[in-house]
Parts: structure tokens; C-alpha cells; sequence
């Protein structure tokens, strides 16, 4: 650290890691002026962590990785409620010229993992173009491409959900010291309860593929991370001879198209639903008469987390031909008027 400062303006916290620390004071020329002031305090490290922020390292030393610097591995199965994760010297300034790596995972099958961070700082990270020097990357899984959510910098972070059972986040810092109030980040991460269909089956290996063989049931928007340009594909594979109803609720799927519903009739597309000016929930209905139909959501722009007044609901159930006379137009059957 270096500069000038007005007495006692500025509080520059450091926290170490361990019980020792060293101090250097250099000075090129002594002047009246040429001074500076530090005070120290020595925490208990048998306090919560999470509750006393400095003891930061203190309740992450077990999931440290042998041999490295600041590299993390823990299952949230281990933290109780929930992991706390934090940059290097929280909530101190961080060190430059750093790369840590934090993986979190669950075993349980049916969870997914949410990272949320605490943006009640001053500030987080140095804000460069792009986030080339001070940021941190985040992926759902491992660290492929396809896997890829995102890199964050400045002084507001966003929270995640995963698709899946593991999280990856990497910190980086620049070749530069930060300047004071640059403080890194705090992160908890939980494990909930992953998007459930009951009347369906999940496709193995796809992020929010299902296929649904029952006469009735309901399905829900992804609740979870989605890369852009996904597509979540839900197959319907009913009984030939009657006709299968769709109730669709739609609500606050953005503008140009960016999100979009499509039914179809076998593999004829019988509509799409998108608007620009679509605010309120709006309820479609629709019958297809394939054994095979199906309905796509799709989303241009993709999403970080689920989205309580953005996304689509949807109840289907086959109804008997014979008994409602309905007239087959397009793709699409509607009551006889």
C-alpha cells in the first residue's frame, strides 16, 4: 500500500491467516508528513465464523486443497446449513496476483446449489472493461465450455442456481494491490430442492428434458441456470385415439421473442408464444390429437436463476373425442361453438 491519505480517513483492514504477521515501512525521503498509523487486534478463532467475518480461513481450513495457496473442495453435506465461501483476506483487502478455485458439491441426486453473495460492502472487486483484471468466473459442473455461466467483477454479484449437483467459481486478481475498499467477497452456498415434474421423467444427461406417459399432470418454467440458445424439450407419450388438452399460463416472457413456448402437434408446430407487451399472466388453450405432441421452451438470452414473475406453467390432460364433438383445424381442435 502506498499514497497519501488524510489522518485516519481511511481504514485499510488486513487480515491474515495465521497467528504471525510483518509490517514494512519504507520511505524514500523522511518528511513531517511522511508517517503512518496501525492498530491490531487479536480474534479468537473458536467463534463462529460465520458469524465474525474476520475468522474467515478458519472455518474453511478443512476443505482447503493440500498443496495449494487458496484452493477450496467441500460438499455442503459438511457445512450444515450452508457453505461459506470468501475471497483471500476477507473482508480485508485481497492479495494481487492470485488464482483460487472453490468447488462445491452435493451427493443427493435431487439437489441443485445456490450461490448467493453478500453485496452490503463498499465495494467487491476493482471494475475494469470486460473483467479482465479483478473478477470471478462461475460454472455449473465442471469447467467445459458448456458449462460456462458466466465472469463477474464490480460491486454488485449475481446469485446462481445450478442444473446439477456441482458448483465451480474461480477468483482472480490482478498484477496491482486494490485499493482500500475493494474487499473481495462473501458467499454462502445452499442446496435445494431440484425442479420436480412428479408426473414425468427427467431425460438422463439433459439439463431439463422430460417425457411424460400419464393421462394427466402439470409442468413448470426451469428453476435453475440455463445457458443462452437452450432449448427444454417436454415429450408427451399418450394414448393414441384421444385428444390431449394443453393449458398454458405464460408470464412476463421478455420482449422480441428472447423467450418463447412452442406446441407441437407430432412435428407440426401449432404455435408460438412470445410477446413484447405481455405483463399480465395469460392463460392458452390447446388440443392436439398425435400420440407423440410435444412443447419446447426456449430461451435466447438464457437465465442465472428462476424468475418469479418470468417463465411459463402448464396442465395437460387427454379428454375423449367421442364424447366432446370438436372440430380439427391447423393442428389445433377447438369445442365446437
Amino acid at each position: 500500500m502506498c499514497g497519501g491519505y488524510d489522518k485516519a480517513a481511511i481504514d485499510v483492514a488486513v487480515f491474515t491467516t495465521g497467528h504471525e504477521a510483518e509490517v514494512e515501512f519504507c520511505a524514500s525521503a523522511l518528511r513531517p508528513s511522511t508517517s503512518f498509523a496501525l492498530s491490531y487486534t487479536f480474534v479468537n478463532t473458536g467463534l463462529d465464523s460465520t458469524m465474525h467475518s474476520a475468522l474467515t480461513h478458519n472455518h474453511m481450513k478443512p476443505f482447503k486443497v493440500a498443496g495449494s495457496l487458496c484452493s477450496w473442495s467441500m460438499d455442503v453435506n459438511d457445512c450444515g446449513d450452508s457453505c461459506w465461501i470468501f475471497s483471500p483476506g476477507y473482508p480485508g483487502i485481497y492479495p494481487p496476483n492470485v488464482t483460487c478455485q472453490y468447488r462445491v458439491t452435493t451427493d443427493d441426486p435431487d439437489t441443485m446449489l445456490q450461490l448467493t453473495f453478500d453485496n452490503s460492502g463498499t465495494g467487491l472487486f476493482y471494475f475494469s472493461s470486460l473483467c479482465r483484471e479483478d473478477y470471478i468466473s462461475i460454472s455449473d459442473g465442471d469447467n467445459s465450455s458448456e458449462s460456462f455461466i458466466g465472469r463477474f467483477c464490480g460491486r454488485h454479484l449475481p446469485s446462481v442456481t445450478t442444473s446439477g449437483r456441482e458448483l465451480r467459481l474461480t477468483f482472480v486478481s490482478g498484477l496491482g494491490l486494490p485499493v482500500f475498499q475493494h474487499m473481495g467477497f462473501r458467499a454462502s452456498v445452499v442446496a435445494i430442492t431440484k425442479e420436480w415434474n412428479p408426473s414425468g421423467q427427467r431425460q438422463p444427461g439433459s439439463r431439463c428434458d422430460w417425457v411424460f406417459r400419464v393421462s394427466s399432470g402439470s409442468i413448470s418454467s426451469p428453476d435453475h441456470w440455463l445457458p443462452a440458445g437452450t432449448e427444454c424439450r417436454y415429450l408427451f407419450d399418450v394414448t393414441s385415439g384421444a385428444y390431449l388438452e394443453f393449458i398454458v399460463n405464460i408470464y412476463g416472457l421478455r420482449g422480441q421473442c428472447d423467450d418463447e413456448v412452442l406446441v407441437y402437434n407430432g412435428t407440426t408446430l401449432v404455435t408460438t408464444l412470445c410477446s413484447a407487451d405481455v405483463v399480465k399472466r395469460q392463460t392458452h388453450v390447446f388440443y392436439v390429437d398425435s400420440r407423440r405432441s410435444a412443447l419446447i421452451y426456449r430461451t435466447t438470452s438464457g437465465q442465472l436463476v428462476s424468475e418469479p414473475d418470468r417463465g411459463f406453467w402448464l396442465s395437460f390432460r387427454l379428454v375423449d373425442g367421442r364424447s366432446e364433438t370438436r372440430v380439427f383445424i391447423g393442428g389445433i381442435c377447438t369445442p365446437r361453438s
